[in-house]
């Protein structure tokens, strides 16, 4: 990542292999992420698993949940 003064202003989007963004009123521009990692940790899918049981039991009791 670096911050650059652009000849052209400040851009936004991506090229080939560049992205541009603007943050705070200065250019930034990254190399495109070409390999994105979803590591799937047993402490992570133990997550995923307790909220979405959590969130299945909301939804089935939320008339009692909500009662109040």
């Amino acid at each position: 990542m670096a911050k650059s003064d652009g000849f052209f202003g400040l851009r936004r989007g991506s090229t080939k292999s560049l992205t541009f963004a603007v943050n705070g009123g200065m250019q930034i521009t990254k190399d495109r992420v070409t390999d994105v990692r979803n590591p799937r940790t047993e402490a992570q899918m133990l997550q995923r698993m307790c909220l979405a049981t959590a969130g299945k039991f909301y939804s089935e009791g939320k008339e009692i949940f909500d009662h109040s």
